[in-house]
């Protein structure tokens, strides 16, 4: 009769760093699509633009969003007049190397952007951009 001896350990998969990974990619996903929100506020469709500024962003952005119609929108309220021109002064005061990003509509007015641009250059704010479209990027 023949006997069978005993294994010391079955071999195993452990688990425990592939449930840690998965946990990690939820976290990340749910915090990405909580900072895009602010970029899906408004309908715009941005131009496309083929050279591209590949930098991160500086901690703190300011988000100008012109829509087609020239309503000007900072962070889910619209302003017009005075109370853009005191929002970007008071953004100044507080750092004039703020990072301001004017996202206007490819198929809005253009004479509205440049107001944009002009009250935040009269406010002090010296880091201007517009935002713009890579090739491989969707407008919404």
């Amino acid at each position: 009769m023949k006997l069978r001896v005993a294994d010391e350990d079955e071999p195993g998969i452990n688990l425990t760093p592939m449930v840690d990974v998965v946990f990690n990619l939820l976290v990340f996903f749910m915090l990405a699509t909580t900072f895009a929100e602010r970029e899906r506020l408004l309908d715009l469709e941005l131009p496309f633009a083929s050279a591209t500024n590949t930098r991160a962003p500086e901690p703190r952005e300011l988000v100008i969003n012109v829509a087609r119609d020239g309503a000007v929108w900072i962070d889910g309220r619209s302003l017009q007049g005075e109370e853009l021109t005191q929002v970007l002064s008071e953004a100044a005061a507080r750092d004039a190397r703020t990072l301001v990003t004017i996202r206007g509509d490819r198929r809005g007015y253009y004479d509205e952007i440049v107001r944009v641009l002009d009250v935040c250059m009269q406010a002090g704010l010296e880091n201007v951009s517009l935002g713009a479209l890579t090739d491989g990027q969707s407008s919404r």
